[in-house]
């Protein structure tokens, strides 16, 4: 604890002493000091995450519902950790896939928190299994026809288990037909959260990077030379369009969850996490209005 105490006290001193992204030359040299940013932000992120509200949570742990929404955390957590390391290699392409991940994740962290019905969770953990479901109704046709193999029969005593530990029956799951949570997509979830207008700025932009259509593809793997194309091996560059929103992003929803969770009563990681955001709000806002992305263009 004493550890900890320290390294979030260093953070606190450190985002009063950040210098002003004016200070900085060229893209290079801010986008090398946003990697600090974010490394303090991924020790919030675990340092919140780590947190319980009494003693007993430490040792005991979280009820099923309450460990949907911790996992969901954690997952964003583990998220943001690669985000950050291949926006540290300067891997955009990379750091996009941990991105869209992230606004997924994100999304459905906070509606689940918001929404709160048994009914909404329980259609999380059904929709967990699709692609079981689809193992199973080809296993249990196979087994029609012909005796399962070892890895087959383990395979489908495999799915049961886990769905008996679930409370699901499978026949509940084969004759399932929906397979959003809570009957809802990411747009949907969004509209419940007021927040609809995002979706195409956020987790539709950023499916490109999963899905790789055409738009990614000759913009960041290919190299036109007329009427023709070329293998591109290098890497795209990260740049602060990417890494501040999604930074603050996560730290926004930390604060959230640590509300939800109640494991922060005093408010010592929040405001320590505030004045982070102060200071990526602090460089979104000058790059919006002076191009911090420029500085290196002759």
């Amino acid at each position: 604890m004493e550890s900890l105490i320290k390294d979030l006290v260093e953070i606190e001193q450190w985002t009063e002493t950040a210098p002003h992204p004016s200070e900085f030359n060229t893209e290079s040299e801010a986008l090398s000091f946003f990697m600090e940013v974010m490394g303090r932000a991924l020790y919030l992120l675990r340092s919140g995450i780590a947190l319980a509200p009494t003693d007993e949570k430490v040792q005991r742990g979280y009820v099923k519902r309450q460990a949907i929404i911790a996992g969901h955390m954690v997952r964003i957590t583990k998220l943001y950790d690669g985000f950050y390391q291949h926006a540290a290699k300067r891997q955009l392409e990379l750091a996009g896939v941990m991105m869209r991940l992230i606004f997924e994740t994100d999304v459905r962290l906070l509606y689940l928190m918001q929404v709160k019905t048994p009914s909404a969770f329980r259609s999380y953990v059904l929709t967990s299994y699709r692609s079981e479901k689809e193992s199973l109704t080809d296993l249990n046709s196979k087994a029609k026809t012909r005796p399962l193999i070892p890895i087959e029969k383990r395979i489908r005593n495999a799915i049961r288990k886990e769905l008996r530990e679930d409370g699901i029956r499978v026949s509940e799951l084969i004759s399932n037909r929906n397979w959003k949570v809570d009957g809802k997509d990411v747009r949907g979830m969004l509209r419940v959260l007021g927040r609809e207008s995002e979706y195409p700025y956020t987790f539709g932009s950023s499916s490109r990077w999963v899905h790789g259509g055409w738009l990614e593809l000759k913009k960041y793997h290919l190299i036109k030379n007329g009427r023709y194309y070329m293998p591109r091996l290098d890497w795209g560059d990260p740049d602060f369009r990417v890494v501040t929103p999604v930074t603050w992003m996560c730290l926004d929803t930390l604060k959230k969850y640590m509300a939800w969770n109640k494991s922060d009563p005093d408010d010592i990681v929040q405001n320590i996490t505030d004045k982070l955001l102060t200071v990526i709000e602090e460089f979104d806002d000058y790059d919006e209005d002076n191009r911090v992305l420029e500085l290196d263009s002759p």
